[in-house]
C-alpha cells in the first residue's frame, strides 16, 4: 500500500503541476490576445492618422499651388503696371518738350504745366502702385514659404507615423 500511496501522491502532484502550467498558458494566451487586440486598435488608429496626414499634405500642396499661382498673377500685374508707367510717361513728356521748344502761347504753357503736373501725379501713382505690388508680392512669397514649411513638417510627421505603423505591424506579426 505504501507504493500505491506514493504513486497516488506523485500523480496528484503531477496533475496539480499540469493544472498550474495549463492555467499559466491560458493566462499568457489571454494576455497575448489582449495585446493583439490592443495592437489592432492602435494600428487602426494609425491608419486613421495616416489618412488624416495624407489629407493635410494634399491640402498643403493645394495651398502651395494656389499661392504660387497668386504669386505669378501678382508678378504679372506688377510687370504690366511697370510697362504702363514707363510706356505712358515718356511719349507724353517728349511731346510736351517738343511743344515747349516751338514756343506756344501762355495757354499752351498752362496746358503743358497741367499735363506736366498730371505726369508727375501719374509717376507718383505708378511708384505707389509699384510699392503696393511689391508688398503684395512679398506677402505672397511669405505665404508660399509658410505653406512650404508646413508641407515639409507634415511630410516629416507622415514619415514618422509610417515608421511607427510599420514597427507596430512587425511587432504584431512577431507575436502572431
Amino acid at each position: 500500500g505504501n507504493m500505491l500511496e506514493e504513486a497516488l501522491s506523485k500523480a496528484k502532484c503531477d496533475k496539480e503541476a499540469r493544472e498550474r502550467g495549463l492555467l499559466a498558458e491560458r493566462t499568457e494566451f489571454r494576455v497575448l490576445e489582449d495585446e493583439a487586440a490592443s495592437d489592432e486598435l492602435r494600428e487602426e488608429e494609425l491608419r486613421r492618422e495616416l489618412s488624416a496626414e495624407r489629407n493635410r499634405a494634399h491640402e498643403a500642396r493645394c495651398v502651395a499651388a494656389t499661392l504660387l499661382e497668386q504669386r505669378r498673377r501678382v508678378s504679372e500685374e506688377a510687370d504690366e503696371a511697370l510697362r504702363r508707367c514707363s510706356g505712358a510717361g515718356l511719349p507724353l513728356e517728349s511731346r510736351w518738350r517738343g511743344r515747349l521748344a516751338v514756343g506756344r502761347d501762355d495757354d499752351d504753357d498752362d496746358v503743358l504745366r497741367g499735363r506736366s503736373d498730371q505726369l508727375a501725379a501719374a509717376a507718383r501713382s505708378c511708384a505707389l502702385m509699384e510699392d503696393t505690388l511689391e508688398h503684395r508680392l512679398a506677402a505672397v512669397h511669405e505665404q508660399v514659404r509658410e505653406a512650404e514649411g508646413a508641407h515639409a513638417r507634415t511630410l516629416l510627421e507622415l514619415r514618422e507615423e509610417r515608421r511607427e505603423h510599420q514597427r507596430l505591424r512587425a511587432r504584431t506579426l512577431l507575436r502572431g
